[in-house]
């Protein structure tokens, strides 16, 4: 079992390497936390707790299925404060990932973390104890805590979003139902 942290930004800074109206922005950060959420709720490996400076993040995750917590500071201090025990905090922005992605990681290893597909950054932390390196070069950051990067992780857990050709990407994966209605309403507003 695992305490799961999604630590979400605030929705009107959220995404803003996507080039879209802030509306569109907030729009598209709700749906990936949703289709994210979704997964690992059905992973079914222990509770949620979504961690956010953000009312409307927190209510979003309140009514659908999670712990709301809130934290004003960074995204480490966030995880950190919402960790429990043996943790795994995985970004929310992971639109194509599926609860078996999820699992088959938690099952494989007792620690660790996922590299983005750049190999740079970092997806999923999870341990007994996680202390996060959150941020720029977080992959090497997390390797020399550590923290083993797990190798043969499905493509979906490595598929975060940070602009539009992350989109593109990640929707060959298969994107979750909210993130596929995101991105099939910019299409035809376009």
């Amino acid at each position: 079992m695992f305490v799961f942290v999604l630590p979400v930004k605030s929705l009107d800074t959220g995404k803003s390497r996507l080039q879209a109206a802030p509306r569109d922005r907030a729009e598209l950060i709700r749906a990936m936390l949703l289709d994210t959420l979704d997964a690992v709720l059905e992973c079914d490996l222990g509770p949620v707790v979504v961690v956010s400076p953000d009312s409307e993040v927190k209510d979003l995750a309140a009514r659908n299925g999670a712990r709301a917590m809130h934290h004003g500071g960074s995204l480490n201090e966030a995880v950190a404060a919402a960790s429990e025990g043996p943790t795994a905090a995985i970004l929310p922005d992971l639109p194509a990932v599926r609860a078996d992605d999820i699992r088959a990681v938690l099952t494989g290893a007792p620690k660790g973390y996922v590299a983005d597909w750049s190999g740079t950054g970092t997806t999923m932390l999870f341990g007994q104890t996680v202390v996060p390196h959150f941020g720029p070069d977080s992959a090497r950051k997390h390797e020399s805590a550590g923290y083993p990067r797990i190798t043969g992780a499905a493509r979906a857990l490595t598929a975060d979003v940070d602009t539009r050709e992350d989109l593109e990407r990640a929707r060959g994966l298969g994107l979750g139902p909210r993130t596929a209605a995101w991105l099939d309403r910019m299409a035809r507003t376009a």
